[in-house]
């Protein structure tokens, strides 16, 4: 059974980006964090139809197993009062609080995330320019709000370009970084990730900076896409550019300094 599928890219930089995404047929190795967010939209649940185990015996670490079965969960919950497991697509930060309780959302007492890491430097208020999105709902700051579902509705809360362009989104860490791992959530439709220019350098100058990713058409993680720079690469400014004038989509982003 395939645990991750890689891609290994080696630049005149002198720089090894080891690329990692997760694939479908097997089980996935994952390590999961406790995250603050326990409140989200009901559609970021996945698997049959949204399915939600639940058993009045069911425990937290079976909640965990469930997870681990499944190729596609990101984060698990547990309520204890109800015995109930949910298995999602929440990518989320680990200073995002949670989504506002209201009819679409669902609340638990603990939720876990494999995709999360506390050493993050992305917050809320850095800031992004990108050419035009597809709609106000769609802007650039949905790139680092600390909260991605791979649900198709507002739910989302993503970035999308605007179709016909060139699209491209960067983001300003406000200061410089030796960065040693870029952390990206998608859509699960690969098509709004094609041909794409990763950059990272300390110039607001897109071209002034490295190439550090280049993923060719065809060749497009599915949800989790992973850049691990070895050496680390000291940049203040990461550059997406996508190569066609597709729709251009970007979930959620994380940035881990060397330690």
């Amino acid at each position: 059974m395939s645990s991750k599928f890689c891609w290994f890219f080696l630049f005149s930089a002198g720089v090894a980006a080891l690329l990692l995404s997760h694939v479908q047929g097997g089980i996935v190795k994952k390590r999961f964090q406790k995250v603050d967010v326990k409140t989200f939209f009901s559609l970021c649940k996945i698997s049959d139809n949204y399915r939600v185990y639940d058993s009045t015996s069911l425990t937290l670490t079976e909640c965990a197993g469930r997870c681990l079965l499944s190729e596609t969960c990101v984060s698990y919950c547990f309520s204890y009062e109800r015995s109930m497991c949910a298995i999602t697509s929440v990518f989320s930060a680990h200073w995002f609080s949670g989504i506002p309780p209201d009819a679409t959302t669902e609340t638990y007492d603990v939720c876990y995330s494999s995709w999360t890491s506390t050493d993050s430097i992305i917050r809320d208020t850095m800031i992004t320019t990108s050419s035009p999105p597809y709609n106000y709902g769609r802007r650039s700051r949905f790139f680092v709000d600390g909260f991605f579902c791979q649900a198709s509705g507002y739910e989302a809360r993503r970035f999308d370009g605007a179709f016909g362009v060139y699209n491209y989104l960067q983001v300003d860490f406000g200061k410089n970084v030796q960065v040693a791992e870029i952390r990206v959530a998608l859509r699960s439709e690969p098509v709004y990730f094609e041909s794409v220019t990763v950059r990272l350098g300390t110039s607001s100058v897109e071209t002034s900076n490295a190439v550090i990713a280049q993923l060719p058409t065809g060749v497009t993680p599915l949800g989790d896409l992973r850049i691990q720079l070895k050496p680390p690469v000291l940049g203040r400014y990461i550059h997406f550019k996508s190569g066609t004038t597709y729709y251009f989509s970007l979930g959620e982003l994380q940035v881990i300094p060397e330690n």
